[in-house]
């Protein structure tokens, strides 16, 4: 699972490296969820996989490619559609119209129904993307690409989800694939994107190639290939903005005997099962390790921070109605486990944060009435809800506490180490976690909002799921990249304005096929 996926699960079992081809089912077994999710993520690997070498990175059909920019009414008129009037108002609105049709991103297939305006998108304006305004300000070139993930979505988000005829229970979730039309910033500075002057020089090259009379189609096929070839490049690092890396370890081997190593210290010493989730809250690269006494200071008011759930952050309570610091939810959980208890960290998400990439606010339990289902918080919020939000906001639980958090929210600052026994941080009944710290000493590793990692802890080994590499003939924990959310990317053009609050598409970098090739 590489999506946003906070579901009830036991763990993620899928290993792509296992090359498992099916999971075969026994009689008189106990069936765990793993294997079901496993089955799925080994078909879905297949075919994603399939699609991917047959159309490449990126493709639509030559029949139907979805996801045209539409920059003039012109080209409303070309289409013949009824709802022509509301289409032209929408790109007055939106500064250029997004087109029907399919279009697969590294194997996965994006559609879009109905055209919509780049302002009309669910969850615009999105986390490191360009404002309408912005595009429209100072005359300027812009790639524009198809952001494309995988979204949890529970009965929360869809009611349709529960059936209602066993009373409306939470049973199975779904993944959602979401595409959106995006406009990453230009600049060598900005976590290494493109080069907005070598953008010019190369749509300047292909103005002047088609300016040609006669056309030169040689001419004009070198400034197309240089500008695809330059838009790929972009593709390619805008996909590795996340470079950071986690090892998570319970049990210690190899220490000493002795009585001053306390064995079950050693160890995962919870009472249950648990699958922690920890995640990326606000991103950048990690802490420097200043500190100004016994205060973190440095880069700490800018760096990476994160949270952590036992429960793979999956205990949420739905937000009837949300003003300052009071909140009333729709429940309180089925047992005391899984409820709100004074002090508790909780965080307000709503749809538009989620598909914006964004984190919402984290506050900490002041109160709770559970006779008339309202909690207080120790800080009011700026977001407010009522009830029937379309929104679908909810109380999401973390699990840190305030000895563990390094600022008013909670929040622990990312510190790096090199995989020693020295800078590893606890979470809680021995499990423990390290960033790993690159090897180059000028590299930093960035961090992205919403990253996160899996970390199943079991109750009768007294240790923590995670692959081990020897070093010397030490095992010590691997350090993986992030389980998710991963993000496919997709040039699908470029576009300009020359400050007239008029946007021109200079050039449709989409990849078609032919049907009957394939």
């Amino acid at each position: 699972m590489q999506g946003e996926f906070r579901g009830d699960v036991s763990r993620d079992s899928f290993d792509q490296s296992k090359r498992f081809s099916r999971v075969l089912m026994q009689q008189g077994r106990v069936q765990l969820d793993a294997d079901l999710n496993e089955q799925s993520d080994i078909l879905l690997h297949y075919l994603r996989s399939l699609a991917r070498d047959f159309i490449g990175p990126h493709g639509g059909s030559s029949s139907q490619p979805g996801f045209t920019l539409i920059t003039t009414e012109a080209e409303i008129d070309a289409l013949n559609d009824p709802n022509a009037s509301r289409l032209k108002t929408s790109l007055r609105k939106s500064g250029f119209l997004i087109g029907t049709g399919r279009y697969y991103v590294d194997g996965l297939l994006c559609e879009n129904d109905n055209y919509l305006g780049y302002i009309e998108q669910d969850g615009y304006p999105f986390s490191g993307s360009l404002t309408l305004e912005v595009i429209m300000g100072p005359p300027g070139e812009f790639l524009v690409f198809l952001d494309v993930w995988e979204r949890h979505v529970s009965c929360n988000e869809d009611g349709s989800i529960c059936e209602v005829a066993l009373g409306g229970p939470d049973t199975a979730t779904r993944g959602q694939i979401v595409s959106a039309v995006v406009v990453p910033p230009p600049g060598e500075d900005t976590q290494g994107l493109y080069d907005q002057q070598k953008l010019h020089d190369l749509v300047k090259a292909l103005r002047d190639a088609k300016a040609i009379l006669p056309p030169d189609a040689n001419a004009i096929a070198t400034a197309k290939e240089a500008l695809d070839a330059f838009a790929e490049t972009s593709r390619v690092a805008l996909s590795s903005i996340t470079t950071g890396t986690l090892q998570a370890r319970a049990r210690i081997t190899g220490l000493p005997e002795g009585d001053c190593n306390i064995q079950p210290e050693a160890q995962y010493r919870g009472p249950e099962n648990q699958l922690y989730r920890v995640e990326i809250h606000r991103g950048g690269v990690a802490w420097d390790g200043t500190s100004d006494g016994e205060s973190p200071a440095g880069n700490a008011s800018t760096a990476a921070t994160f949270k952590w759930s036992r429960d793979n952050s999956s205990i949420y309570f739905p937000i009837l109605s949300l003003e300052g610091d009071s909140v009333k939810v729709s429940h309180l959980g089925r047992d005391t486990s899984r409820s709100l208890q004074v002090d508790d960290w909780v965080e307000i998400v709503a749809d538009d944060l989620v598909l914006q990439g964004q984190p919402g606010p984290l506050r900490q339990i002041k109160s709770v009435n559970p006779d008339e289902l309202t909690v207080t918080l120790t800080d009011a919020v700026d977001l407010s809800y009522e009830e029937d939000s379309r929104l679908h906001p909810v109380l999401r639980r973390w699990d840190q506490r305030r000895s563990d958090g390094e600022d008013a929210e909670g929040l622990l600052l990312v510190k790096e180490g090199t995989g020693e026994d020295l800078n590893w941080i606890e979470l809680e009944d021995g499990v423990q976690i390290q960033f790993q710290r690159s090897t180059g000493a000028s590299i930093k590793r960035r961090y992205r909002a919403g990253d996160y990692w899996l970390i199943p802890a079991r109750v009768a080994t007294g240790d923590v799921l995670w692959p081990r590499e020897l070093q010397g003939t030490k095992p010590v924990a691997r350090a993986l990249p992030p389980h998710g959310v991963e993000h496919h990317y997709a040039p699908i053009a470029v576009i300009s304005t020359d400050g007239s609050q008029k946007l021109v598409l200079e050039e449709d970098l989409r990849r078609k096929f032919s049907p009957a090739a394939v």
